[in-house]
């Protein structure tokens, strides 16, 4: 997809029963703007929104993603704190890959992404250039704490 003009995503593509069928949306590198919308594509597994102009510091939408296997939300203009409620044992059951880098994003990972559900399948996580601060779950320290490679 190559967007001439700078727009949001349209949110009808997360209307129920909208693209019933689509399990990878990828629309990175064009100039979409504006917050993330607030509904998905139940079915979607690989989500790539990077290298564009979102915003704003609502990720809720994302949350409901119960297939998603990789999520790249790097290169945009997103801020705020991470959600802490992305640590949930059902939210991303699925996700092995999380690419955060290259936004806005601030304060530090909430301690509960170390917790014993969190992120079971996680791999990689990308968190480079933000202005993160703080220390990391202490349970990240342990062997064991990701799955192995």
């Amino acid at each position: 997809m190559q967007c001439v003009h700078a727009r949001p995503i349209p949110s009808a593509w997360g209307q129920a029963n909208a693209l019933p069928n689509l399990y990878v949306l990828s629309v990175a590198f064009n100039q979409l703007t504006g917050n993330l919308p607030r509904e998905w594509p139940s079915t979607l597994q690989s989500l790539t929104l990077s290298g564009n102009h979102f915003n704003g510091t609502s990720f809720a939408s994302l949350s409901s993603l119960l297939q998603l296997e990789q999520l790249s939300l790097n290169h945009n203009l997103l801020s705020g704190q991470l959600p802490d409620d992305w640590s949930a044992a059902d939210v991303f059951p699925e996700l092995v890959f999380l690419d955060c880098s290259s936004n806005r994003f601030n304060g530090s990972i909430p301690h509960s992404w170390g917790g014993p559900h969190a992120f079971q399948k996680l791999t990689l996580l990308v968190f480079d250039n933000n202005t993160m601060t703080g220390t990391l779950p202490d349970s990240w320290a342990s062997v064991g704490a990701f799955p192995p490679w």
